[in-house]
């Protein structure tokens, strides 16, 4: 896990070393690249996170819900540019962790269905 960002970083180290007189635009497009992957790797990591909640005990999965239900508040509560993202994964998270038994979903559930209430009577339109 932690050797690909330090395999990344020697990649990028080697090229940089190799093309230091090389053509600026083939540098830059190189750079782009690498820049690409790490991106990738940082999506993936996130992620992983999220898909991971279903290894979360009872109450550890309910605490991860209510963080994130206060941070999608947050994110939706921004008068100019409102964000989503937050919501979007709570409602994947919902889908990932579908196969609990009921007395934890009822739990959960009972935090992201109040949470949708309050997003559901927001005022803002988009």
């Amino acid at each position: 896990k932690g050797t690909r960002s330090g395999d990344t970083i020697a990649r990028v180290m080697s090229i940089d070393a190799i093309l230091s007189g090389s053509d600026p635009k083939k540098m830059a497009t190189i750079q782009e690249q690498v820049e690409g992957t790490s991106n990738q790797s940082v999506v993936v990591a996130v992620d992983r996170i999220f898909t991971g909640s279903t290894r979360l005990d009872g109450s550890a999965i309910v605490d991860f819900v209510e963080a994130l239900c206060a941070v999608s508040n947050q994110e939706l509560s921004s008068p100019a540019h409102p964000r989503m993202f937050s919501l979007q994964k709570i409602i994947e998270i919902s889908y990932y962790n579908m196969g609990r038994i009921r007395l934890e979903m009822s739990h959960i559930w009972a935090v992201i269905g109040a949470h949708f209430n309050t997003v559901g009577c927001l005022p803002n339109d988009e």
